[in-house]
């Protein structure tokens, strides 16, 4: 019987799972290059979750509104790939990390 209760346990959740993967939503963000596998490298939420950075093989980052997908800045001067990005607590820095061996930090102000 407990593992009766068990498997029933189980069979909920998943159907509880799928009815919430069938209703997902999603925004793509589109402009980096190149193409993938090399494309984006590493993405960040901003602590107010209305932006995310996202670093790139193309050595750049960008900022994008989460509500809208749209592109708000390009962080551009990096000589190698962008490896990992993140916002500052306050959201007003970006930090990014590049294979050119520096990291830069960006005001947003």
């Amino acid at each position: 019987m407990k593992h009766f209760l068990y498997l029933v346990c189980a069979l909920l959740l998943c159907a509880g799972g799928l009815q919430a993967a069938e209703t997902a939503k999603y925004i793509e963000l589109k402009g980096h290059t190149p193409a993938p596998p090399l494309g984006v490298t590493f993405a960040a939420f901003s602590p107010d979750g209305k932006q995310i950075v996202t670093a790139s093989m193309d050595k750049t980052a960008r900022i994008w509104d989460i509500e809208s997908g749209t592109e708000l800045r390009k962080l551009e001067g990096h000589t190698g790939n962008i490896q990992s990005v993140a916002f500052s607590p306050d959201g007003k820095r970006i930090v990014t990390a590049s294979r050119d061996n520096t990291a830069r930090i960006w005001t947003l102000e």
